[in-house]
């Protein structure tokens, strides 16, 4: 699991709009950790980001 904020200082290319628009189309998934902080699963991450990579190579 990954913290919101941490994520987004880990991957400075990766903005918060991006992930709500994951999290809004139930490509990943989120939860509320330890002071109601938003954390992530890790694969979900790689898993968005691999698809999201490949829908902008095939151009869609």
């Amino acid at each position: 699991m990954i913290e919101h904020e941490v994520l987004l200082e880990r991957y400075d290319w990766l903005s918060a709009q991006i992930l709500t628009k994951w999290r809004n189309s139930g490509a990943i998934r989120y939860f509320r950790g330890r002071g109601g902080k938003l954390v992530y699963p890790l694969i979900d991450i790689r898993w968005a980001i691999t698809v999201e990579l490949n829908n902008s190579i095939e151009g869609e």
